[in-house]
């Protein structure tokens, strides 16, 4: 929820009481981040180098500048707010004087930056299952999404993410914060890219079955038509790509932000679970399936784009020459 999960863990409450022993979450968790944290950098450093260099020209599109944003977004993630929040985990299950310090300014601060990237990260997913239904839909019309508005759009996500991430900064009650958050991004945006991915789906499929017509049609006549066909058909290939790729993110942020909504959902509006030791654990262990996505979301990309894994070895190549 505050977008998740992670601020509102920082920003709301530390342990409910001493009477209950959270230093094996606190390890682990620290552990767990030592190594999405790092792998998560590395990673997301590989796909924005593989994009920047793009040596065979495959990536200069507007799909490509969501994919830019969402890699920049999860980056920031594995270069600050990972590093910061694994080392409060160490200082809890250490009982560092820090920890007590430290820690709830700490938290209070890095819980700005991680509303804005989850928020983001939420936002441009959403976004390019826009533009990727748009695309689908009206080919023709879609032409006006250009790389320059693509762009403008990813700033204009950023700015609203870290004004959204400021209110509680300039005296709105951080009840209402956590309310307007849980309802417009927890909830609105997942269930918004839900629906958007179901019509891309289904204007995908008529789309393919036209162009299996068309195919067949060519074949029959063995004319001039065959080779635009051809090109029908290579097109169709490579949005088939990126329509599963799209799936495999909507998934994976489903699969990563759905326990994490359900958790703030009890939280907010169950006073009696609102501070029992338990339900704390559980948002500690669903916050933590929040940092996977950061590190997972390139991986989508190495697994379903071949030209991507071609160019990333290219780019290697010509790295250490």
């Amino acid at each position: 929820m505050t977008s998740v999960n992670i601020s509102n863990f920082t920003n709301s409450t530390f342990p409910p009481g001493p009477q209950f022993d959270y230093g094996p979450a606190f390890l682990g968790s620290g552990i767990a981040l030592a190594i999405i944290s790092p792998v998560t950098i590395v990673l997301n450093s590989l796909l924005l180098l593989t994009i920047f260099r793009d040596p065979f020209k495959t990536f200069h599109s507007p799909s490509a500048v969501f994919l830019v944003g969402l890699a920049l977004t999860d980056l920031l993630t594995g270069l600050v707010l990972e590093p910061l929040a694994l080392t409060c985990y160490f200082f809890g299950y250490y009982k560092h004087p820090h920890w007590q310090s430290m820690c709830p300014e700490i938290w209070q601060k890095i819980g700005i930056l991680s509303i804005a990237v989850n928020n983001s990260s939420f936002l441009i997913v959403l976004a390019f299952t826009v533009v990727q239904y748009l695309a689908v839909s009206w080919p023709l019309k879609s032409r006006v999404i250009t790389i320059q508005r693509s762009v403008f759009c990813i700033v204009l996500i950023w700015a609203y993410t870290v004004l959204f991430a400021m209110l509680r900064e300039i005296g709105v009650r951080k009840e209402l914060v956590e309310l307007l958050d849980l309802f417009l991004h927890s909830t609105t945006v997942l269930v918004m890219m839900v629906v958007f991915y179901v019509l891309l789906h289904r204007a995908f499929s008529r789309k393919c079955k036209r162009g299996y017509i068309l195919r067949a049609e060519s074949s029959m006549q063995h004319d001039a038509n065959t080779e635009g066909a051809r090109r029908q058909s290579k097109h169709l290939d490579t949005e088939r790509r990126f329509v599963r790729i799209n799936l495999l993110l909507v998934l994976l942020l489903l699969f990563c932000a759905v326990p994490n909504t359900i958790v703030w959902y009890i939280y907010l509006f169950n006073e009696n679970l609102r501070n029992h030791p338990k339900l704390f654990l559980v948002r500690i262990i669903v916050d933590n399936a929040l940092w996977l996505k950061f590190m997972l979301d390139p991986v989508v990309y190495a697994w379903r784009l071949p030209k991507y894994r071609k160019a990333l070895k290219s780019s290697m190549s010509m790295m250490r020459k």
